[in-house]
């Protein structure tokens, strides 16, 4: 029981833990970069386009961005008055769509966009679980423990190379004697 804790239940904790870890990690990273969109309404000028700017940073590769910060702060300053003061990315987006603002604030539409089509999640922990669970649930009935451990492993771990894992398996089955 202490090596299948050893071996097993504490990489699969140490894999949940540092994945939920760079979940929050990216989560405030976004929050931080595209926080501006939701935001807009309580910040000042001078914050504004400083959240603008760095968001137009972020949005750039090399010499060319997908919006400028300047005029996108001033897209934000004219926007109608919203319905709300506590609305989403996607609920402005689709306010945009709905009224068909997207020519008269195109900056804002395309961030916008992009914000609301960034995967930010980082699922290992729950591929983790969800591996073992089909492991599990598929071969329970003829498989050791040990077995289970090492499927589990491999499958959670999938970076290590199978030629690795087949050399390391050929090794310890081989039936021949060196005499």
């Amino acid at each position: 029981m202490k090596r299948l804790e050893a071996t097993f239940f504490n990489v699969v904790v140490d894999t949940a833990i540092e994945s939920l870890t760079d979940r929050f990690k990216t989560l405030g990273e976004v929050r931080d970069r595209f926080g501006v969109l939701p935001n807009f309404q309580k910040l000042d000028d001078q914050a504004l386009n400083n959240q603008c700017d760095n968001l137009c940073m972020t949005l750039s590769t090399g010499n060319e961005s997908d919006i400028d910060g300047k005029e996108l702060a001033v897209e934000v300053n004219n926007l109608p008055r919203l319905s709300s003061d506590d609305m989403t990315a996607l609920e402005l987006l689709t306010f945009i769509h709905k009224k068909h603002l997207e020519e008269l604030y195109p900056n804002l539409w395309v961030a916008l966009r992009i914000a609301c089509t960034l995967s930010v999640t980082v699922a290992s922990a729950e591929r983790s679980f969800s591996k073992l669970k089909l492991i599990k649930t598929y071969l329970r009935s003829s498989m050791g423990q040990d077995r289970l451990s090492g499927l589990a492993i491999i499958s959670i771990n999938h970076e290590v190379s199978n030629e690795d894992i087949t050399d390391d398996f050929a090794n310890k089955k081989a039936r021949k004697q060196t005499f």
